[in-house]
Order: C-alpha cells, then structure tokens, then sequence
C-alpha cells in the first residue's frame, strides 16, 4: 500500500532506523518542508529545514554531519544545482537529491536521485532517500578506514 498524507503511521509506529543521519531540506515553500520534516522525522532521519540557498549554506557550516540534502531546483538568488555543487564540495561524501513540481527537470540532471513534487506517494520519498543515503555512507566509511 502507498503511503499518502492521509494514511501517514503515526510516529510511535514506525520503526526509526538504527542511526540518525541528518537531513538537510530546502525548499521556499513552508508547508511542503512541513510535510518533509514530518515524514523523514518518523521515519527516523534528523531534518533540518532552511528555505533559501544563504540559510542552507549556514546550516552546513553549523551542522557538520549533515548526510544529505534534498533541494528544490528553483531556489530564490541561486539554483538547486548550484546549491548541491558547493554542498559536494563542502561535504564531498554526502549524498544529494533533488525535487520539483515540474517533471521536465528530472531530465536535466542525470544521474541524480529526483524526486517530484507535491510528494503525493510518500513512499517514494523515503525510499529514494534512503537509496542515496546508502551508497554516500559506504563513501564515508571507506573515506575514514583509508585515512
């Protein structure tokens, strides 16, 4: 069954994951981060929310341990895309995945996890994020056994 906003488990439900990593969500649209922080707060994940691409790059430099973003593609002042560039540079072993109400965008960025908007099968949400998170963990584990 397809998790929808109506059906969403209440909190003491569902089963958190053994660790937390740390979501960072960037969106200029409150109620959709709402619902995001909700959803991934349930499911276990730390959520951060910033609404524009200067508030995201603070919670970066505050919050060290961020292991993934999840961004809009159209940001006020600057790009999803140029946002996820400086955030890879920044944290180079995080993962990043991408949202927009317009489909077309998936297209432009090959490659990358994306995920459509509004999240209407929250399911999707979540398993694609914990699809990126995966592989950017391994990164890291591999990262710090080498170092």
């Amino acid at each position: 069954m397809k998790t929808t906003w109506a059906n969403l488990p209440e909190a003491d439900s569902v089963t958190s994951l053994p660790t937390k990593e740390t979501i960072l969500v960037v969106d200029d649209h409150p109620p959709l981060c709402d619902v995001a922080r909700i959803l991934l707060i349930r499911r276990g994940y730390r959520v951060l929310i910033a609404y524009d691409a200067s508030q995201a790059k603070e919670m970066v430099h505050d919050n060290p341990h961020i292991d993934l973003l999840l961004t809009d593609i159209e940001l006020p002042g600057i790009s999803g895309e140029e946002l996820a560039e400086w955030f890879h540079a920044t944290r180079p072993h995080a993962a990043v995945v991408f949202m927009s109400g317009n489909a077309t965008h998936q297209h432009q960025l090959p490659g990358y996890p994306f995920i459509e908007k509004p999240f209407v099968h929250l399911d999707t949400l979540v398993a694609t994020i914990r699809a990126a998170i995966n592989p950017a963990r391994a990164a890291r584990q591999a990262a710090t056994v080498a170092a």
